[in-house]
């Protein structure tokens, strides 16, 4: 619409480059989608595991202050792709 790309541009590329084994192409895409998927995958088999091995359990606590500079960092990394990828299509 404005000529621009969103953060997400090569989103559905990336995906589907991922569905094919594809990292290099998937992160050539959109570096930040193809982080998010796999991050999501690796934080999956994780719960999984702990699910059947009980003793692996751990309970993740966040204070205000630490959620606050997550928040920040996420919004850093978004911006910087979304720079990054504004950069690219020049």
């Amino acid at each position: 619409m404005t000529g621009a790309p969103c953060p997400t541009c090569g989103g559905t590329a990336a995906l589907i480059a991922l569905a094919h084994g594809k990292l290099a192409e998937a992160l050539a895409a959109n570096p930040l989608v193809t982080a998010a998927v796999v991050g999501l995958a690796l934080l999956s088999l994780g719960g999984a595991v702990m699910t059947v091995v009980p003793s692996w359990r751990r309970r993740i606590e966040a204070s205000p202050t630490e959620r606050r500079r997550l928040a920040l960092v996420a919004l850093v990394v978004v911006a910087g792709h979304w720079a990054w990828l504004l950069i690219r299509t020049v």
